[in-house]
């Protein structure tokens, strides 16, 4: 178990994530003062490792027939495939947050902007719905 009063340049002190990751762990004041500077590491996650989370790859049906899905390299949910062979794909990005966000914690305004359904599987009847925080007038 991690000790928070660890001394200096013990191996049990949190670590910087690497650049390849989602979240990453920074500085929330302009000073960058040590104790602005906010760690993120996942639970059960080592230092600097890639997020690596255990995902939901196929459900079996009793009749023989299953769900599939993929996911991105975030963790974020892909595709979905229908028993019948129609499918759901998702696309993310970045998206506003309501009333700001200092860092890191803005890095978590990441959600859905787009899907697409097809039902026959094939993608030629595929229907796109986008997303937005841009509010109509």
């Amino acid at each position: 178990m991690p000790t928070p009063y660890a001394p200096p340049g013990s191996s049990n002190l949190p670590q910087a994530t690497g650049t390849s990751t989602h979240f990453v762990s920074d500085y929330s004041d302009p000073d960058q003062s040590e104790q602005s500077y906010t760690y993120v590491v996942g639970r059960g996650q080592s230092g600097a490792t890639t997020f690596d989370p255990v995902v939901l790859t196929e459900v079996d049906l009793p009749d023989g027939q299953s769900y599939r899905f993929s996911y991105n390299a975030l963790g974020e949910l892909d595709k979905v495939i229908y028993p019948t062979g129609g499918y759901q794909r998702y696309q993310y990005g970045a998206v506003a947050t309501l009333g700001g966000a200092t860092v890191p914690y803005g890095q978590g305004t990441h959600g859905m902007i787009s899907r697409w359904i097809s039902p026959s599987g094939g993608g030629a009847d595929e229907a796109q719905w986008t997303y937005s925080t841009e509010r109509g007038l």
